[in-house]
């Protein structure tokens, strides 16, 4: 993809944020198309743009340099072996700062999204696992495992369905903060507590 775009192998690194003020129309656009299709060349992004190659390949290494965006491969979670998947919802104990908890937890392997909330519970993960048996091991070992941990409510995800980047709503999303986001999941779920003898 980066070489079809003649963007550098080295792209994409440690580059500072560009502010949402500085992105231009240009930007969005670029940012959009490649929301469609990940795998656009640089000459099909400039004919539908109506801009200069060099142009685009400018623009396009700018955004991975300065991370408003990454090309990324979106897979599907069970045709590489994980069949259970769950949103699990954690309240914490104690007063004392809780960044190396959330570290640790975000860096699981079977924890594929972390977000530190408010509200109800303080955080929640959502998990991959092979089968319920190693959903309930995780949740068990990792999750109650910890001191300061306390699971209060897991939902197993039942079903899940890919927003297309070409929807109005995905076409406004961009438009506000160009987030580069290949897709976003909205998920069916079913509830069931954490205390119970399997996750699911």
């Amino acid at each position: 993809m980066l070489e079809s775009l003649g963007v550098g192998a080295g792209s994409g690194g440690l580059g500072q944020r560009i502010p949402a003020s500085e992105l231009d129309r240009i930007d969005h656009a670029l940012v959009f198309g490649l929301q469609k299709d990940g795998r656009a060349s640089a000459a099909a992004l400039a004919r539908d743009l109506g801009l200069d190659q060099r142009t685009v390949r400018r623009r396009v290494e700018r955004l991975l340099d300065e991370k408003v965006i990454r090309i990324a491969a979106v897979t599907d979670p069970r045709q590489l072996g994980y069949h259970s998947r769950a949103l699990v919802c954690v309240k914490t104990s104690g007063s004392s700062d809780h960044g190396r908890l959330y570290q640790e937890i975000a860096a699981l392997p079977e924890v594929d999204y972390f977000t530190v909330t408010s509200g109800r519970f303080d955080f929640q993960a959502e998990v991959f696992c092979a089968d319920d048996v190693d959903l309930n091991r995780v949740i068990s070992e990792e999750f109650r495992g910890r001191p300061r941990c306390r699971p209060s409510r897991c939902s197993t995800i039942c079903a899940c369905t890919t927003r297309t980047p070409g929807s109005a709503r995905s076409a406004r999303c961009t438009s506000r903060r160009a987030s580069g986001r290949s897709s976003s999941m909205t998920s069916t779920t079913a509830s069931s507590r954490c205390s119970s003898p399997t996750a699911g």
